[in-house]
């Protein structure tokens, strides 16, 4: 009688255990924002220029190779749930674990002195205030206001001697606004092989590799990957280029991760984030 007792008080708050859980219903996802009026807009190319770059409706034409399982799949976030190990910001900079990829579109980020920033969430004046090394020839930029459905002015972090990477902010909004005021949305970094430094980091390593890239994300061929590959006989340099893309909700253009590679070393770095 005892154990029948027992048995009925455990099946009991078994069953509430169960209730509370699917009452919760957490799946780690959170609710898509209301989308804004769709506001057409210019892809921009980064380059070291200091102009302001609109993102009012044009169309480019790109000339693109079609190459058989060498292009790259859009990936989806790790879930929260798997039974990944906690690590420190500095070991996930350069460790990559077999569960995760490169490229996640939910969470574009990068690390300055091993903190993460997030495109399209960190703004300029967050990372002001943690101190990232900005050239200072670019106050006015940083102190200026961009107009509206624009990008600013690239904002360069010094890496080294005459080395530095780019951040560009958006004004998504309708209206002029200050640029520490808004959200980080591209970096550019062009990679010096003759330099080291440890202030701009990634979730993978910035001597990447194509080889390294493919095995990682996959060889799916799809429409989100666009890849381009030759021969310079000039200098008999091999150049490689994968855009990763995924379409804009509200610009015409794409969120991109674009790697390019000349003899297997990683030449140049774009991650645009688009809203």
């Amino acid at each position: 009688m005892k154990k029948t007792k027992i048995m009925a008080i455990i099946l009991v708050f078994g069953m509430a255990a169960l209730t509370s859980c699917k009452v919760a219903g957490n799946d780690g996802t959170t609710p898509a924002e209301t989308s804004v009026p769709v506001t057409t807009a210019e892809e921009t190319t980064t380059e070291e220029t200091s102009a302001e770059t609109t993102t009012e409706a044009t169309t480019t034409t790109v000339e693109t190779t079609t190459v058989t399982e060498t292009t790259l799949e859009e990936t989806s976030t790790v879930s929260e749930n798997s039974d990944v190990e906690e690590t420190t910001a500095e070991e996930t900079r350069y460790k990559h674990k077999d569960d995760e990829r490169y490229i996640d579109f939910d969470d574009m980020h990068f690390f300055v002195n091993g903190k993460k920033y997030t495109l399209g969430k960190t703004t300029l004046r967050e990372m002001i205030d943690d101190g990232v090394p900005f050239d200072e020839e670019d106050t006015p930029t940083i102190q200026g206001s961009v107009k509206a459905d624009h990008f600013s002015q690239p904002v360069r972090i010094r890496l080294g001697k005459n080395w530095s990477a780019q951040v560009s902010v958006v004004n998504d909004t309708d209206e002029e606004r200050k640029a520490d005021e808004l959200v980080i949305a591209k970096i550019y970094l062009p990679n010096r092989a003759d330099q080291e430094q440890d202030i701009l980091s990634f979730d993978f390593p910035i001597d990447l590799k194509p080889g390294d890239l493919v095995a990682v994300e996959g060889k799916t061929n799809n429409d989100n990957c666009e890849y381009k590959g030759y021969k310079d006989y000039d200098t008999d340099e091999v150049h490689d280029s994968f855009t990763i893309k995924k379409r804009s909700e509200k610009y015409y253009g794409d969120s991109i991760y674009c790697f390019e590679f000349i003899n297997d070393a990683l030449d140049r770095l774009t991650i645009e984030y688009r809203p």
